[in-house]
């Protein structure tokens, strides 16, 4: 196996910086009592730049050092520098601890005195008689090879690891020794073929609610954690169900159950029986219930009139009053995912602060103020109290991997929790702990006239956003094959798939073609920041496009080639601005709200979403906007396409997400171009108007089960 030469080595001495002292062998920092466990690589990342302060060190130097023999992609790199700017507090704008040098690396800005003189011996990590990770599956933003990869770095002394090994120190006592701990496998609770999502796990941890499409509809069951039970059906509607909550003496369940245009509130003996209803609300898309310990009332999240995304509100079960909280909502793009804590004191909740930038809060129901607990930005997917109320858990998704936090309380820090393959959403009783897993596999298909699917390069890997060349010969997409998404492109007629970008942070938006098909605009997310790129198509190094300190998303060009359209919060609130493309003074463009836009083939128009709300509205010149497309939901994304004849959508018919209408409209009138059957869309689509080429990301796979473990104190 060839190996990767590094002019560093991995410093094992302890070290003090900005009142920290600093354990590389032990994964640990410590200040004031407080202790904070570091992932292994992050440690090691920031060992290396302390062993060099205030030299610049190179990226490739870093992944030569602390991936020694690993074959990885950049962004791995990037979210440990990122990892560390959250430690220490660091802004990677105005930094004062580590500093991001453009096309070189970085530079470690605040000063460290060292336990000993790090350049004068010749120990280093992987000379020390103790375990590191060894996954047995790669992490996000590693490369699957078919070398052998090699995880520890020297002999490991005095210590056999089978399968993984972690270490951790105890948070309770900050003189105790660490101790080796074995990540959590998960155990099955439900193998069936079917969807099983939404569990609650009973008060007393002997049972769980779930919603599962087993019988053709989602609908409630109840399972118990005996191995070969059988679950039992709670309700049989052909309307979708969601979000089961038990009452705190477990005798009742509340859900949600979404009709067309009816969200409604209902709760039922925890064994089955009649259903009553408790109140009517707004939306029950992604609504998400939890009860009040004293039995009460209900917190939802759901939307209020006028506004853009979800709000926290109290449903008091004796009247049936539903009334938002009076809290403060500034910054908010939606609170969501409440849950009460056990003492019925606080409730902690989800905020979203910009596209894929979340962060956990809590609401003091006492006297109404909100306290932000983290400070990530990164997608959040669910979170929970512990059954003492001492922690809040919460899953990360780290470049598309979930990661499981704990929130220590009383300390106010984050550790990570080494859990093998944790699922998106999660749920605790007692002393168990449920989570959601999905698998899921999407290929791209060119869909036919009569409907047969022509699979295009299809992979293990997933496949997504797929956008046609204006001349409709070649396909950009985004892809995980190379460990995380990145740009794609292809021959529509056959050929394999070549990777176009190789970027530090993770690409979430189509890719966007020039006229004349020579480059693309994308967004990444990198350390917190979306920030548009300009990519040359036949492979050239990638350009910067934005330098603001706000987040700027789903980038376009217009139609003569002379901009670059996207959505920017910078005023505040997101709307649509547009750029010179080759750089130069942004300009606002809307004033009413506006993500993402694309421009009419003539440039005579703008259509464009917004943040929040669903619909496609129209702009031309200095006339006011229309909504010209309510059809379109915001999950649409890169499902709709400006065309000389109108707007083009591929909509999916409500309840029924396997039929989907290729829909065209205009001034005058909506016509029906195609209707697909049996299909199930991912995200995106690729339409191309002149050739009338459609192309798909299908759900090859898709299932959800339910697995547990204890829960970790």
């Amino acid at each position: 196996m060839e190996t990767r030469e590094s002019l560093l080595s991995l410093p094992a001495e302890s070290f003090e910086m900005l009142g920290w002292m600093v354990t590389p062998a032990l994964h640990r920092m410590e200040r004031g009592g407080t202790v904070r466990l570091l992932e292994p690589k992050v440690v090691e990342v920031l060992a290396v730049l302390a062993a060099r302060a205030g030299t610049p060190i190179t990226r490739q130097e870093l992944l030569d050092t602390v991936w020694a023999d690993v074959v990885v992609t950049d962004d791995v790199l990037t979210r440990c520098i990122s990892e560390l700017r959250k430690l220490f507090g660091d802004d990677a704008r105005n930094p004062h601890v580590i500093e991001t040098l453009p096309r070189i690396g970085y530079r470690l800005l605040a000063p460290v005195r060292w336990l000993t003189d790090p350049s004068a011996s010749g120990d280093s990590l992987g000379s020390l008689p103790l375990p590191v990770p060894v996954p047995t599956t790669a992490p996000a933003g590693i490369k699957k090879t078919g070398h052998p990869v090699r995880w520890m770095v020297g002999a490991v002394v005095g210590v056999l690891v089978l399968g993984l090994g972690f270490w951790m120190g105890s948070l309770e006592h900050e003189d105790s020794a660490p101790v080796f701990v074995s990540p959590v496998a998960l155990r099955p609770l439900t193998t069936d073929p079917a969807q099983e999502v939404h569990a609650r796990v009973s008060p007393d941890g002997e049972r769980v609610a779930y919603v599962s499409d087993a019988s053709g509809a989602f609908n409630l069951y109840l399972t118990d954690f005996q191995p070969g039970s059988t679950p039992l059906q709670l309700t049989d509607d052909p309307v979708p169900e969601r979000s089961p909550v038990w009452s705190p003496d477990g005798t009742e369940i509340a859900f949600i159950r979404q009709h067309e245009n009816v969200c409604q509130v209902l709760r039922m003996p925890a064994l089955g029986g009649p259903e009553t209803l408790v109140a009517s609300c707004a939306s029950a898309r992604y609504a998400t219930l939890d009860w009040s310990p004293d039995g009460s009332w209900l917190v939802l999240d759901d939307q209020m009139p006028g506004e853009t995304g979800t709000v926290l509100h109290r449903l008091d079960l004796e009247t049936g009053h539903l009334a938002p909280f009076n809290y403060d909502r500034t910054g908010s793009r939606g609170d969501y995912y409440p849950q009460v804590s056990p003492d019925g004191t606080r409730l902690s909740f989800l905020r979203s602060l910009g596209e894929g930038q979340t962060d956990l809060f809590v609401l003091h129901l006492a006297d109404g103020e909100v306290e932000r607990l983290t400070t990530l930005l990164q997608p959040i997917s669910a979170q929970a109290w512990s059954p003492d109320g001492t922690a809040i858990f919460f899953i990360e998704v780290v470049n598309g991997q979930p990661m499981l936090r704990r929130y220590d309380v009383a300390t106010a820090t984050t550790t990570w929790v080494p859990v093998l393959d944790v699922g998106y959403r999660l749920s605790i009783g007692s002393e168990r702990m449920v989570f959601e897993q999905r698998t899921v596999r999407m290929n791209l298909y060119r869909v036919e006239q009569d409907e047969v699917l022509t699979p295009l390069a299809a992979s293990s890997a997933t496949d997504r956003l797929p956008t046609f060349s204006p001349d409709g010969q070649r396909l950009a997409f985004l892809s995980n094959r190379s460990g995380s998404y990145q740009v794609w492109v292809r021959r529509a007629e056959g050929g394999l798939p070549q990777p176009l970008t190789a970027l530090n942070g993770v690409v979430f938006s189509p890719p966007h073609w020039s006229p004349d098909g020579q480059r693309l605009v994308l967004t990444t997310f990198e350390e917190g920041q979306a920030e548009v790129y300009v990519v040359d198509a036949f492979g050239d190094k990638p350009r910067l496009l934005t330098d603001h300190p706000s987040n700027e998303v789903y980038p376009s060009f217009s139609a003569d080639g002379r901009w670059v359209y996207f959505g920017s919060d910078r005023t505040g609130s997101m709307e649509i601005w547009k750029q010179p493309v080759g750089g130069g003074e942004a300009r606002q463009v809307t004033t009413q709200g506006g993500l993402m836009a694309l421009e009419a083939p003539d440039g005579t128009a703008l259509y464009y979403t917004k943040e929040g709300v669903p619909g496609v509205w129209k702009k031309e010149d200095a006339a006011q906007e229309q909504l010209v497309q309510p059809a379109v939901d915001l999950s649409m994304l890169g499902r709709w396409w400006p065309s000389p004849e109108g707007l083009v959508a591929l909509v999916e018919q409500p309840f029924e997400r396997t039929t989907h209408h290729l829909i065209v409209t205009n001034a005058r009138k909506t016509d029906t171009l195609r209707v697909l059957h049996d299909l199930r869309v991912g995200s995106g689509s690729a339409f191309h108007p002149a050739t009338q080429q459609l192309v798909v990301p299908r759900i090859d796979h898709y299932e959800a089960d339910l697995q547990w473990m204890p829960v970790p104190h």
